[in-house]
């Protein structure tokens, strides 16, 4: 139809579906297909929600694709911190700090999910403030163990 943003939206659901159904090559050629496409629409906020699934999805299904994913997030940050904050870019943090964990770095996994429950709360977000402070408080448990 010519619509390069519908197709590219359409393209991050389907990334999605894949995913949930454990087709996890399909899931990667989707959302590669999908960035391809924001690239050429002037949309940053699909952009960044485009690769926050991606790198949310690539953490949950291929933990060693670890590094790609804190890449993906880490572009979707900078393209959600150029507006004012949201609960995109609440998860967007939430998810970059545990790609910082699956790396072994937990100083600045914490202060992901530190800065994502501040952006979290200020934004109302009751759900991703509880997914950021149960990931500090494991991680405060984990280390008094």
């Amino acid at each position: 139809m010519g619509d390069a943003r519908g197709y590219a939206a359409a393209l991050t659901n389907l990334v999605l579906v894949h995913a949930a159904l454990g087709e996890h090559l399909d899931a990667a050629q989707a959302w590669r297909a999908a960035l391809r496409e924001y690239e050429s629409v002037n949309d940053p906020t699909s952009r960044a929600t485009a690769l926050l699934n991606a790198g949310a999805t690539l953490l949950s299904s291929t933990p060693g694709q670890a590094r790609t994913a804190y890449e993906l997030l880490a572009e979707s940050r900078r393209l959600r911190e150029e507006t004012r904050p949201t609960a995109g870019l609440a998860r967007t943090l939430l998810y970059l700090g545990d790609a910082c964990a699956a790396l072994g770095d937990q100083a600045d996994a914490r202060r992901h999910w530190a800065d994502a429950a501040a952006v979290a709360e200020e934004v109302a977000d009751a759900q991703g403030l509880a997914a950021a402070d149960a990931r500090l408080e494991d991680d405060a448990d984990t280390r008094v163990t």
